[in-house]
């Protein structure tokens, strides 16, 4: 019984997270964090380059690195920064 009322209580929640992101103007299925590879097609860059932007404060590219190999970059900031770079 126990299990079946937190799926519940998740799903309300699931719901009421999408209603907030779609007022908000944001696609709740929409990837919002992509890998390295996603990246570098964003960008249109190589690895080595992805690097030398990522490591950068000054571009302001959002990242998680839970472990070495594996970066994780939030999509919007990809974004922002072409939109702050390329005229």
């Amino acid at each position: 019984m126990r299990r079946l009322v937190e799926k519940e209580e998740v799903e309300t929640i699931r719901h009421i997270v999408e209603e907030y992101l779609k007022e908000k103007g944001i696609d709740p299925h929409e990837e919002i964090w992509v890998d390295s590879k996603k990246a570098q097609e964003i960008l249109g860059v190589r690895q080595t380059q992805l690097y030398l932007i990522r490591t950068e404060p000054q571009n302001k590219i959002v990242f998680s690195q839970p472990n070495r190999k594996n970066i994780m970059y939030l999509k919007q900031s990809l974004y922002d920064y072409l939109n702050r770079n390329i005229r």
